[in-house]
């Protein structure tokens, strides 16, 4: 399967957007920042987590396993 410009724009979006989160704050590791990147380009921006407190980010949903 071929992917287009558009595939290829979410991905850049996804990683610049990991990275500036990561440099930008301490206590986030790369790996929470990219995933709270990749939900928001997807819809719905929903993460269910026992580590809440790293998924506060503006247009993502974040809910514990007991709360969904």
């Amino acid at each position: 399967m071929k992917k287009g410009p558009f595939v290829r724009e979410i991905r850049r979006f996804t990683m610049v957007e990991a990275f500036q989160r990561f440099g930008r704050e301490k206590e986030v590791d790369f790996v929470d920042a990219y995933l709270c990147a990749y939900v928001k380009v997807k819809k719905p921006a929903q993460i269910v987590t026992f580590n809440v407190k790293d998924f506060n980010v503006d247009g993502v949903t974040v809910c514990q396993p007991s709360e969904c």
